[in-house]
């Protein structure tokens, strides 16, 4: 994973949140890895990567119902900052794995944090998604951004393709703009009605997910336009003035390719053996996953010997222990004595999260 790995995970490092960047509060990182285990494996059929989906799946799945103890469903993207697109990501990584493995992860903590999104975290005037909410705080930002919508709108849309097609056609009214053969996406809604360039390229991945070819199109000759997009003819065909810009090549390339997720995740990929035995995965942890070193913004160095096993939640993520949860603990540990007997709530689980 290189550079990039420590790019992303340096300021969650260098900001005291642990060794472990997967563990807790990161799905921005975490929900991302486990997608790209879910889809390789599911188009591949390599199974190289099944402990490593099924041990991430299960600590996502667990957070969220941890949370669902709480006052929120998913999964923070950071500390004390939640977004519904961040989130996304992580349900769609649990959604490939009810396909791969036959689990009933979309039924339980997915609907949950539907629930939550759609009942929470959307304006009720237009449809549109807010920006964030902050568990501590039980608060919620309702600035309304283009970027993001376009990206939840788009990786919502396999688990509610209705309402999403829905919320598709007010984003395109309240926040693209056209110019004669060109569109882009404006920021955020407001006074100031500014395009963004994250938000454009975002846009172009909504237009394809809802076969908008018109504004693809449009979003496409901008971005080609303002990219000074032009030919190479030392290596041949066309390339962006900066070549070496990876949010233009990649988000541009990811549009071009996606074949929309009803085409992706109803498709018969040809191999046997589905739903798959679920692998065991009972001494794994992070370090399983990623190389033993704690990356941080100015280098990196050796991983701390007592780095090896999850960290307490309680340590230092305060929204992991609301009132609701203290007072579940409280309630379970009363009724179920000191062990937790197999069938146990998932509040009883918090004994084994606060030990340390």
């Amino acid at each position: 994973m290189g550079n990039e790995v420590e790019k992303s995970l340096g300021d969650f490092t260098d900001r005291g949140f642990g060794a472990d960047p997967i563990s807790m509060q990161n799905i921005m990182y975490k929900g991302h890895l486990n997608l790209m285990y879910g889809l390789y494996q599911m188009s591949t059929g390599d199974m190289r990567y099944a402990r490593e989906y099924t041990w991430l799946t299960g600590q996502i799945a667990e957070e969220m119902r941890l949370h669902h103890e709480g006052i929120y469903e998913g999964v923070t993207c950071e500390p004390n900052a939640w977004f519904v697109e961040c989130n996304t990501i992580g349900m769609l990584s649990l959604h490939v794995y009810d396909k791969l493995y036959g689990t009933t992860y979309t039924e339980n903590e997915i609907q949950w944090s539907l629930d939550f999104i759609m009942g929470r975290m959307r304006d009720q005037d237009t449809g549109l998604f807010y920006r964030y909410y902050q568990p501590n705080h039980d608060f919620v930002r309702t600035d309304i951004s283009g970027y993001a919508n376009a990206w939840i709108v788009s990786f919502l849309n396999p688990f509610l393709p209705a309402e999403m097609t829905e919320v598709y056609q007010t984003f395109k009214e309240k926040l693209t703009v056209e110019y004669g053969p060109y569109a882009s996406v404006y920021n955020r809604i407001g006074d100031i009605r500014e395009t963004d360039t994250t938000a454009h390229l975002f846009g172009l991945i909504a237009a394809k997910e809802f076969g908008d070819e018109k504004l693809f199109g449009k979003l496409r000759n901008a971005i080609d336009k303002v990219g000074d997009l032009t030919i190479d003819y030392q290596r041949g065909g066309l390339v962006y003035d900066n070549p070496d810009n990876t949010m233009i090549n990649g988000l541009v390339l990811a549009s071009k390719l996606h074949l929309g997720w009803d085409t992706v995740l109803g498709y018969d990929w040809g191999f046997k053996g589905v739903p798959y035995t679920i692998p065991d995965t009972t001494d794994m942890s992070w370090v399983d996953l990623l190389p033993q070193r704690v990356y941080t913004l100015n280098g990196e160095s050796s991983l701390p010997l007592h780095s090896d096993a999850r960290p307490c939640p309680n340590c230092y993520w305060g929204d992991y222990v609301s009132q609701r949860m203290k007072f579940n603990a409280e309630k379970a540990s009363a009724n179920q004595g000191p062990e937790c007997p197999a069938n146990a709530s998932s509040s009883c689980g918090l004994k084994k999260l606060l030990a340390e």
